[in-house]
């Protein structure tokens, strides 16, 4: 991955997701994961990377949390919940807080109830959101680098 990148690791349930990550991405991260009991708690389907405040890489996201987290009607299918799951946790990645919109903490979204398409809508209260992901993740379209990098790292 390079410095735009981000992977965001959805598993069956968080522990599968914690397996992939700390086998296949960063045992770092996947050794946070189990330190803070993500794999096993039931408050939250999503952990994400963001050390030292600096902006991280990796979102964690168990599909079975998911479940029990969106217990009231979003207006969202689950893989709707799932993505906005996602780009709420790379929103953590490009050092995002709780706050609104799809930064919206798991308290404000239990007690509110929204529809999620309306947390995700451009305009104020995602300007912080939109700001942070430029800034970390740049502006440009995304590319498939994969086989040059690849190719490269073979060449070495």
């Amino acid at each position: 991955m390079d410095k735009t990148d981000a992977v965001a690791v959805v598993g069956k349930t968080k522990q599968q997701a914690t397996d992939y990550i700390k086998k296949n991405i960063s045992g770092e991260f996947g050794k946070v994961l189990e330190e803070d009991n993500f794999p096993s708690s039931n408050n939250n389907p999503e952990k994400s990377e963001n050390p030292g405040k600096k902006g991280g890489a990796i979102v964690a996201v168990g599909y079975d949390a998911i479940k029990d987290f969106y217990k009231w009607d979003t207006g969202a299918t689950e893989e709707e919940e799932a993505a906005f799951t996602v780009a709420h946790g790379t929103g953590h990645n490009a050092t995002e807080n709780h706050d609104s919109g799809i930064m919206s903490g798991a308290n404000k979204l239990l007690w509110n109830k929204p529809k999620l398409k309306d947390l995700s809508k451009k305009g104020v209260s995602n300007e912080d959101y939109t700001n942070s992901m430029k800034k970390r993740f740049g502006n440009k379209a995304a590319i498939d680098n994969y086989n040059k990098n690849k190719k490269a790292k073979s060449s070495k």
